[in-house]
């Protein structure tokens, strides 16, 4: 069973000397050599150890190169070249494993070297040997006794199980070894005292290069530094074992402990195994390590650090201050304020800021950390990781934005004041401006929302006068509403903002701005172009990408749909409106014949009560005549909305057969001769060529009636002009007044639904009629059309096929 501690020297307690100026590597030396039980005394900078030496003898001074930084070597050659210490040995222990930086400790004095990480037995192992050397130079004239019991005490190390212990001659030869290195390499004492224990035989061929350099050194400089490698065991298998030789010139020859590796190596493995999963799992969600040294603020980060920060591999982020530089100027007092609460309370670091890196834009950073501590409380470093929340962050914000933006679309169905404010939320947040142009029912483009950060940049895009035909909208702006496709221009060249200039102002004005990137967005639904949204970035920022075009779009979507509340609130308000008004003509309108029948009807009861039958007979005629002209108009007014009501549910039936328009027309005419007398008017009938044709005798007399009644109604006390024309495929019906005419604003808007050109109360009808009859040229293959001007009469003209539509034609045209 092994011993913790074998090496225990007996006698007067020696003296080692410790240098180290770091207090914590400085207690892990004298942790690890107080089981020798010996004097450990320490300093921490070479000054300290050479004043040290001038008032104690001590056997053998320990020297940290790393401790003392760039003083170590130095602080060697000083100890070597005074007086008091020059006989003193110096083993030097450092972490750099370098070959060169060996030469140089052995060529300033060091007798000895101990690459980091050392083993512990190795290196008391090495005191105790310097020890036991010290005290034999001490002793003058040793007596057999002291000499027998320093040979007992070395073989008491060589004996031990620990390490293994050998002895060689310079030409590789095995001359003697310990059991523990024979059971290392698994051979027995009869094969070693045979001669087959070499090293030669024992070392894999990719060492023997190692093996030179170690024996180099030992006939160089009586001495071989630490060094790993392989040895063959007698099985075929392989141990490491870490080695160290010192040549025994009295002796002639070498002694050199092997310490088996086996566990180390072991755990190294699985420990670099695990860092590798580690990095793996790091880099695979995106996290990235770094550790800061408190007294230096000197940094390390990992690639995947520098990554989050949005730096290449190979840049310099060594200093706390680098990293400063590269978090947002608006970050910096909170992050540093994070930093030194951590520290100040021993407590966990929780940041969350914006880096600006140094090829532009912008990105977030989560970091999180811990303070580590000395012994006794005092911080020595930060650890911890960095995550890239980018993705979040802009989600969230986005999220906010839209969720805000919807707020403001719902609260108000005034559009240009509800996308001003959407404008100006937009710039606050997700943009530096935001422009809403609008496409009016002629086509134009008119600008209705502008927001910009800078109140001064925001005055000069409203001094910029209205789009016109002389001076058009921005040709983005018109491209992107004409193709309905959303459009990015992540980043802006000088000839992408010459070609969408439409004057030299425009330019002037998009330099001042000095969008960087800009993303345009078309509001559109079921094929009807509304508008267009422009978002611009300016200055050094982060330029827009396709996360920010989908935001975009979602917005143009919900804009779009408060567009359509809008206009269905103000359709349906205008609806309501027509609706009371047609009610209020309607009521009128069937009252009126109602009035002359009930007096007429009133008269004839007088006539009979006064004058007997024969008063009666006398005024029986005119009132009969006037009474019923009443009843028909009150039938026509019944039918056309009979005819309304057919039409809106797709129920108005055609019966097609063979018609003669001319002599349908001569009909309608002669009905209304009488009634055109009355008012003044003169009815002129021309025709030319064959107007016969498929049609649905019933509705085209309605359509003369219709057109006819107009005529009479807005042209009294001048001719009417009718006139029918047969051509090859097509028959024309004209019928032209010189009545008051009609404003070219009304032109189209009179063959609506309860339509009119002039005030109700000057002029009567539920403004139906010319509804009716646009509905049944159409569902005819025809088409109807108007030329007017006011005070210059009104000329309808109505072109028909002759040939028949057919009956899904004629079901669709009605709908």
């Amino acid at each position: 069973m092994r011993r913790s501690h074998p090496v225990v020297h007996d006698g007067p307690h020696a003296s080692v000397l410790l240098v180290d100026g770091h207090p914590e590597s400085l207690q892990a030396l004298v942790s690890t050599l107080e089981p020798l039980g010996q004097r450990l005394v320490k300093a921490a900078s070479g000054r300290e150890a050479s004043q040290r030496v001038l008032h104690e003898e001590f056997a053998l001074i320990l020297l940290d190169g790393d401790g003392l930084e760039d003083e170590g070597l130095e602080t060697l050659r000083q100890l070597r070249e005074r007086g008091p210490s020059h006989s003193i040995p110096v083993l030097l222990l450092t972490g750099n494993g370098a070959p060169a930086f060996a030469l140089e400790g052995y060529a300033r004095g060091a007798v000895d070297c101990l690459v980091k990480p050392w083993a512990p037995e190795l290196l008391r192992a090495k005191v105790s040997a310097f020890i036991a050397l010290h005290r034999r130079r001490g002793e003058s004239r040793p007596s057999d006794g002291l000499l027998q019991e320093g040979e007992r005490r070395f073989r008491r190390v060589f004996e031990s199980d620990m390490m293994g212990v050998l002895f060689s001659d310079l030409e590789g030869r095995i001359l003697d070894a310990n059991d523990a290195f024979l059971s290392m390499v698994g051979h027995g004492r009869e094969e070693l005292e045979s001669g087959l224990v070499r090293w030669d035989t024992m070392t894999p061929p990719e060492w023997h290069a190692t093996n030179a350099r170690a024996i180099h050194e030992l006939k160089t400089k009586g001495v071989a530094s630490p060094f790993e490698k392989e040895l063959f065991r007698k099985d075929g298998s392989r141990v490491p074992v870490l080695m160290n030789s010192t040549h025994l010139e009295e002796q002639g020859r070498n002694i050199t402990f092997a310490l088996d590796i086996t566990e180390r190596k072991r755990a190294e493995a699985a420990l670099a195994e695990r860092e590798e999963r580690l990095r793996f799992i790091l880099k695979a969600v995106g996290l990235g390590h770094w550790q800061l040294e408190l007294s230096t603020m000197r940094m390390e980060s990992s690639e995947g650090c520098k990554a989050n920060f949005g730096l290449p591999p190979e840049s310099d982020l060594s200093s706390y201050e680098k990293l400063r530089s590269l978090i947002h100027p608006e970050d910096r007092d909170s992050v540093a304020e994070a930093v030194e609460r951590a520290i100040t309370t021993r407590s966990d670091y929780s940041a969350e800021y914006r880096v600006v890196p140094p090829g532009g834009g912008v990105r977030w950073v989560a970091a999180r950390g811990r303070v580590v501590c000395a012994a006794d409380g005092t911080p020595l470093r930060m650890v911890g990781i960095t995550l890239d929340i980018t993705d979040r962050m802009r989600g969230e914000e986005k999220l906010a934005f839209l969720s805000e933006a919807s707020r403001l679309l719902t609260e108000s169905m005034e559009p240009e004041e509800t996308l001003q404010r959407v404008a100006r939320l937009a710039a606050a947040t997700v943009a530096t401006y935001c422009i809403v142009d609008l496409r009016e029912e002629d086509g134009r483009i008119h600008r209705v929302a502008v927001a910009h950060r800078d109140p001064e940049l925001e005055a000069h895009i409203r001094r910029i006068p209205p789009y016109s035909a002389e001076r058009g909208a921005p040709r983005s702006v018109v491209e992107t509403l004409n193709q309905g496709r959303r459009k990015l221009i992540a980043s802006i060249t000088p000839e992408q903002r010459l070609a969408s200039a439409v004057s030299p102002e425009h330019l002037a004005l998009m330099e001042r701005l000095d969008a960087r990137s800009v993303v345009l967005v078309p509001m559109q639904s079921r094929g009807r172009k509304w508008g267009v949204i422009t978002f611009a970035r300016a200055g050094v920022v982060q330029g827009f990408d396709e996360r920010d075009l989908d935001m975009a779009e979602e917005l143009a979507g919900r804009a779009t749909t408060a567009l359509e509340n809008a206009e269905l609130l103000r359709t349906t308000r205008e609806a309501v409106r027509l609706r009371d008004e047609f009610l209020s003509v309607a009521s009128h309108e069937l009252k009126t014949p109602l009035t002359p029948l009930s007096l007429k009807l009133q008269a004839m009861a007088r006539s009979v009560k006064s004058g007997g039958l024969e008063a009666l007979e006398r005024r029986l005629p005119g009132d009969v005549e006037v009474m019923r002209r009443q009843v028909r108009r009150l039938s026509d007014l019944v039918d056309d909305l009979l005819d309304v009501s057919r039409i809106s549910t797709g129920r108005l039936k055609l019966e097609l057969e063979q018609v003669d328009l001319e002599a349908l027309a001569r009909e309608v005419v002669s009905r209304f001769e009488s009634e055109a007398e009355r008012v003044g008017c003169r009815l002129e009938l021309g025709a030319e060529g064959a107007s016969v044709g498929q049609w649905d005798r019933l509705r085209l007399e309605q359509v003369m009636t219709n057109l006819l009644s107009n005529a009479i109604k807005y042209g009294a006390g001048t001719p009417i002009h009718i006139r029918v024309a047969g051509g090859e495929s097509r028959v024309r019906l004209v019928i032209r007044d010189e009545g008051i005419g009609i404003d070219p604003e009304a032109r189209e808007r009179i063959f609506g639904k309860f339509e009119r050109a002039v005030s109700e109360r000057n002029y009567g009808g539920l403004g139906l009629g010319l509804y009716i009859t646009r509905q049944i040229v159409e569902a005819l293959g025809g088409d109807i059309r108007v030329e007017s001007a006011p005070g210059a009469g009104a000329t309808f003209t109505v072109d028909l096929p002759r040939a028949p539509v057919s009956r899904e034609s004629l079901r669709g045209n009605l709908r």
